[in-house]
């Protein structure tokens, strides 16, 4: 028998939107595609930040031409790389770009972002590429300015291959045998990442130190081999945190306290090698209040109005100079040598300075020192195995097969 007709469905009937619902929404779009390049055209949006960006802003694309006969034509290759290299022009000219960066800063700050928490694990981007830099936040308001490289090395896995650790400790000893040839004592300085020394404030994802690190690595082969001389300053940095802060919460670098610290650690591994070198006492520095207004990590976020409070180290008196006849020092280093340059200049006379990555041999002999001090931080150590000039690489004699044998013992 037939089946019954099946029983029309009965739905509620959807509630009719006004008119201009649609119009609205076409409108709303239509702003907020038109709003950046408005804000750019009557200058209500900040230009491009490489202080934030790390990087300086992408160039207009350049095509290339080739003439193959009377026509001129561009260049395929670059053709095919046009469209993409015109994007990333427009995209860091895009209005309101420092702003949303700044908004997704203080939300990372805040911890409102997704996948932001600092008890979840690492950023994708941290994982996606381990040699890529990224501010994180931590613990207590803390910023940390870490790479996957530098979390794997917190945790003991990020040890360097024997081959990466023998060349790079080879151009410290090439450097300290023409130097000595010279008769100029050479000293290497290590400032350590802000992790090493503050490891309580990292997120929870970043694990626990357990094994060597690439700095052990370094120092063990330096004590090793009796050169050249390692400064390691972990172990007055570590020991000074009772006394005061070493580092700043929003900033990579170490504070006025820490650079003072660093520097009489240095001066008096240095007043060894250099006679009338000695460590400033510290009874002749008073400590002041005083506020730092947006640390490189935080204008990193795009949040250049965070302030910190900190306490500024200066001289009780008048600011010493240092006396005729002072030991003259050549300074080698990056931003951390900075800081603590302003306490060497109360001690010896600076003849010259130049970059962590160079070794102006030339400059150097020029500047006529009595020693010279390279400072780099712990995060470059991976990087400083750049060669040395032929005539200073030769003055060690030392061969890659014998470093390795050395290695080996």
């Amino acid at each position: 028998m037939p089946s019954p007709p099946a029983a029309p469905e009965t739905s509620s009937p959807r509630p009719s939107l006004p008119a201009w619902h649609d119009r609205l929404l076409a409108v709303a779009f239509a702003a907020s595609l038109a709003a950046p390049h408005v804000a750019a055209l009557c200058g209500w949006c900040r230009p491009f930040d490489p202080e934030c960006e790390k990087r300086m802003p992408a160039e207009f694309p350049a095509v290339a031409w080739s003439r193959t006969g009377w026509v001129p034509r561009p260049r395929t290759h670059e053709l095919l790389q046009f469209p993409a290299g015109l994007e990333d022009w427009l995209i860091d000219r895009t209005g309101l770009r420092q702003e949303a960066i700044a908004a997704v800063g203080s939300a990372r700050l805040a911890g409102w972002l997704p996948g932001e928490t600092v008890a979840v694990g690492p950023p994708a981007r941290l994982r996606s590429n381990p040699t890529e830099h990224l501010p994180v936040r931590g613990l207590d308001g803390w910023c940390f300015y870490v790479s996957g490289n530098q979390v794997a090395e917190l945790a003991g896995r990020g040890a360097l291959p024997d081959r990466r650790l023998t060349a790079t400790w080879r151009r410290f000893e090439e450097r300290r045998a023409w130097l000595a040839g010279h008769g100029i004592p050479y000293v290497v300085v290590v400032a350590p990442n802000k992790e090493t020394i503050y490891p309580e404030y990292l997120p929870a994802w970043a694990g626990a130190r357990a094994g060597r690190t690439p700095l052990d690595q370094f120092v063990e082969i330096a004590a090793r081999r009796g050169s050249p001389h390692v400064v390691d300053l972990r172990p007055d940095l570590l020991a000074a945190k009772a006394e005061g802060r070493t580092y700043f919460a929003a900033d990579t670098h170490w504070t006025s306290y820490g650079a003072l610290v660093g520097c009489r650690a240095v001066l008096r591994e240095c007043a060894r090698r250099c006679p009338g070198l000695e460590p400033p006492p510290l009874e002749r520095y008073t400590k002041r209040a005083g506020v730092l207004v947006g640390g490189d990590i935080a204008r990193m976020l795009g949040v250049h109005g965070l302030e910190e409070q900190i306490e500024i180290f200066e001289p009780r008196d008048a600011p010493p100079t240092a006396a005729s006849g002072s030991p003259r020092v050549y300074l080698i280093g990056d931003s951390f040598s900075a800081g603590m340059r302003r306490y060497l200049q109360d001690c010896c006379e600076l003849v010259g300075s130049a970059s962590h990555d160079e070794f102006p041999a030339e400059a150097i002999l020029e500047a006529r020192p009595q020693l010279v001090i390279h400072e780099f931080v712990e995060r470059h150590l991976a990087s400083m195995d750049r060669e040395n000039p032929p005539f200073v690489a030769r003055a060690a004699g030392i061969t890659v097969a014998d470093a390795n044998a050395d290695l080996e013992r």
